[in-house]
């Protein structure tokens, strides 16, 4: 085994919740920031790219914060307990600071105190706390005990005059303090019982003009509370109810008329401040977790429970959606599956949909809709809806053909089962629904896998004991010509019940695991040759590749197993606890993942361990796959050869290894926002860019002149006194016709001209007296003509002396 572990390390690639904290909006709303595992992003709204990587945090960054004095700065907090201060449209950290407690949210004011929660996510509550940040050093005093651990528990009202926060059941208002009072703490629970039957407390957001606080209740009620601060009390209250289920987060718009709220049922609801009028944006796809309004109230950002942010306009239509690696609700069924068209992995998404998930760029692709059913909230959040998911999916070799078996399975009621194939449809570049089968099986479906080579088929194991071969036939009538999948042949074992299948890599033998037992089977003729014995009930199953591919491993609770399949022998055993094992389709090993977090790298001949890597992931793997990408010729990784391992885990992270070096050489660079937006007309007068130096050839030089003023002429009419400028009607006609499109035959004569006019431009000063000798560019003859040039030639001379 090499030495060379310390080298690897294990690299976050997807999976991080980018909707689980509050949006920022930048303040000209082109970009929008969020939280990103150990990182900032920024999205550009114009193209939902990822355009900035604040990195720098060690922990899981848990709220940001825009700077009230600075709208180009950003505070960060993570449960590392640092505090960084970021100029994130240039991506630069201005500070940093370490606190004594993980902080949770944080609420900046104009002077250097900051409001913040500090616990731990876990546990059921967090405190308020005021930090007071000098140099490199915070401090922390404690306000209040029990406070909601979320970032939309707290709030800062205008004019930083109090800090509103909720518990479980108390409204918390802390009075700042100012020159004439002292902080205070007022505390409302008596009046919540008698407004809201559960009387529970969701979140918190103040108004942006007045002294007024929206609470969102359990119940699905909204309370308004207005609060004289001199007074130190409650002066009226308002409720407002819509939500049948718990109201998840609040958010008033910049003026203040308006406020939105959202929920678990998946609707985007816009209230009246001043009344009780609403609007509703519906079918939204997935609960509504956090709402964030811009500075000029034309856009609200939606944050989703499957992990994707919603952009919407101020009329209810969206206009852009950020996707991460959607969030499964339960276990994850179908596990990682590569797309060998696009390359892309395949994993369960939204209930009832496939995700193609972008390695490269962290997006989602698409979302296919396999069920084809609406999402439907539940009527109570303790007993919830049981949906129609995707348990099963495979691919064909070439990727022309897509498997997926359904379920809906609630042990109330006739398990509702169907197997889908799909056809890849190169006009419309999507899969379309060729056949149908319903109830392909009695029971649910343990495995599906599709023949690796020769002649399409599939293979799919159930419960009820029996494995059927499926393949594709010809459908053929008067109507249209088209082909069909069907069952072809019904196989079972005794009285077993087969979990796992698979085919050798050339396709020319079915292995099915039953119970204790390893079968194997002519899949063209569906008869049994051989039936191979373990001491335990094997839980995993996967064919060996090129030189080993007359081997088969078999893993149980305690062992892996490799059979020589042309012996019928066992070829190696280990004593290694798996819980996911996948073959490298280009070179001779297999990765095996443990029950202790570890992963172990063998050699699929010999069973040498080539390669061996603690502490793979937070939780353990569920399903792992090899990806083709760059070669690794050397090092402690060049046993991935030309692909590239990734692995999913219980907390639907994605992870893979990489070098240290190749990790700090990926980085994004610090760059500027600006940097990355469209270089405009008035953008490339300004910087005085050549447009030139951006084409090739004559033609396309003049195509981007057009419209396009000289920055010489332009810089130097801006930069001359205003006092010294000759009269508008002057320069206006030298003005329009730098804008006039030229003909081609004056385009290499006018370019000639420029350089005669550097050369012969010769300027005389005697006492304060100048005289200016100069060669002006040719006219545009169609449009100006000579008498009206000549006003060209009569400028001020002070206007040139000025110019140089």
């Amino acid at each position: 085994m090499e030495e060379h572990e310390e080298k690897c390390t294990v690299v976050l690639k997807g999976g991080t919740d980018i909707a689980d904290s509050k949006l920022v909006f930048s303040v000209d709303s082109k970009f929008i920031a969020g939280c990103s595992g150990s990182e900032v992003k920024v999205w550009s709204l114009a193209s939902g790219q990822c355009v900035q990587r604040l990195k720098g945090h060690k922990g899981r960054i848990t709220a940001i914060a825009l700077h009230p004095a600075n709208p180009y700065q950003l505070y960060s907090t993570c449960q590392s307990g640092f505090i960084k201060k970021w100029d994130f449209m240039d991506g630069v950290e201005l500070a940093s600071w370490k606190t004594s407690s993980p902080c949770l949210a944080i609420l900046p004011t104009k002077q250097s105190t900051l409001y913040a929660l500090t616990g731990i996510v876990s546990k059921p509550s967090s405190a308020l706390v005021s930090v007071e940040l000098s140099g490199n050093e915070s401090s922390i005093t404690k306000i209040h005990h029990g406070i909601l651990p979320k970032d939309n528990a707290v709030a800062i009202s205008c004019q930083e005059l109090f800090v509103a926060a909720v518990t479980p059941g108390t409204l918390v208002i802390h009075t700042l303090q100012s020159k004439n009072e002292t902080p205070h703490v007022v505390q409302l629970k008596h009046q919540v019982k008698n407004i809201s039957k559960s009387g529970e407390f969701c979140c918190v957001s103040t108004h942006p003009k007045e002294m007024c606080i929206a609470t969102g209740m359990k119940d699905g009620k909204i309370i308004l509370w207005w609060f004289c601060v001199t007074e130190r009390k409650i002066t009226a209250i308002k409720p407002m109810h819509w939500h049948s289920l718990r109201v998840n987060d609040i958010s008033f718009t910049a003026l203040g008329t308006n406020f939105l709220s959202g929920g678990h049922e998946c609707v985007l609801v816009r209230w009246q401040h001043n009344s009780s009028e609403r609007s509703y944006l519906p079918r939204l796809g997935s609960p509504i977790t956090r709402i964030t309004t811009s500075n000029d109230n034309t856009l609200y950002a939606l944050c989703h429970a499957d992990n994707s942010i919603q952009i919407i306009s101020q009329d209810f239509k969206v206009i852009q959606v950020m996707q991460g690696l959607t969030l499964v609700q339960g276990l994850d069924h179908t596990g990682l599956i590569l797309d060998p068209k696009s390359g892309s992995i395949v994993m369960n998404g939204r209930p009832g949909h496939l995700q193609f998930y972008n390695l490269e760029t962290d997006t989602q692709l698409f979302n296919l809709d396999i069920v084809c059913q609406n999402y439907i909230s539940p009527e109570n959040l303790r007993r919830p809806l049981i949906y129609t998911e995707v348990s099963r999916s495979a691919f064909s070799p070439d990727g022309e053909w897509l498997a997926t078996v359904e379920e809906r399975i609630d042990r109330k009621t006739t398990p509702e089962i169907r197997l889908k194939f799909w056809k890849f449809n190169t006009s419309k570049q999507q899969f379309v629904l060729n056949t149908s089968v319903a109830s392909p099986h009695e029971l649910s479906v343990t495995d599906f896998t599709m023949r690796p080579a020769l002649d399409l088929q599939a293979v799919s194991t159930s419960v009820d004991g029996r494995f059927k071969l499926w393949s594709l036939v010809d459908d053929t009538d008067i109507y249209r010509k088209r082909q069909r999948w069907s069952c072809e042949s019904v196989g079972f074992y005794r009285d077993c019940t087969p979990s796992k299948a698979t085919y050798s890599s050339d396709g020319s033998i079915l292995a099915v695991a039953f119970d204790t037992s390893l079968t194997l089977w002519d899949p063209d003729t569906n008869q049994l040759c051989e039936a191979l014995s373990h001491p335990s009930k094997i839980t995993h199953l996967a064919a060996g590749v090129e030189s080993t591919a007359h081997l088969l491993i078999c893993g149980t609770s305690q062992n892996i197993y490799a059979w020589n399949l042309l012996s019928c022998s066992v070829h190696w055993c280990l004593d290694i606890k798996p819980q996911n094992i996948v073959v490298n389709p280009s070179t001779e090993v297999l990765a095996v993942f443990t029950q202790d977090l570890k992963l172990k790298v063998l050699h699929a001949e010999t069973s040498d361990v080539v390669f061996e890597q603690d502490a793979i992931s937070p939780g353990p793997v569920t399903s792992a796959l090899f990806v083709l990408g760059k070669a690794n010729t050397s090092g402690p990784l060049s046993w991935m050869g030309s692909s590239k391992l990734y692995y999913l885990d219980t907390n639907q992270e994605l992870f893979t290894l990489e070098y240290q070096n190749d990790e700090d050489l990926e980085s994004n660079p610090t760059k500027k926002l600006k940097q990355d937006l469209p270089e405009t007309t008035l953008s490339q007068i300004l910087k005085g860019k050549a447009h030139k130096s951006l084409v090739t050839n004559e033609e396309d030089f003049e195509a981007t002149r057009v419209g396009t003023i000289s920055s010489q002429f332009l810089s130097e009419m801006l930069s001359t006194p205003a006092h010294v400028l000759p009269a508008v009607t002057t320069l206006c006609l030298p003005f329009l016709s730098e804008l006039m499109v030229r003909s081609k035959s004056h385009v290499k004569h006018d370019d000639e001209e420029d350089e005669e006019e550097e050369e012969e431009m010769e300027v005389d000063s005697d006492d304060g007296e100048m005289e200016v000798a100069m060669v002006t560019k040719s006219e545009v003859k169609p449009v100006v003509s000579r008498d009206q040039s000549s006003a060209y030639h009569e400028l001020n001379p002070q206007m040139f002396h000025a110019f140089r």
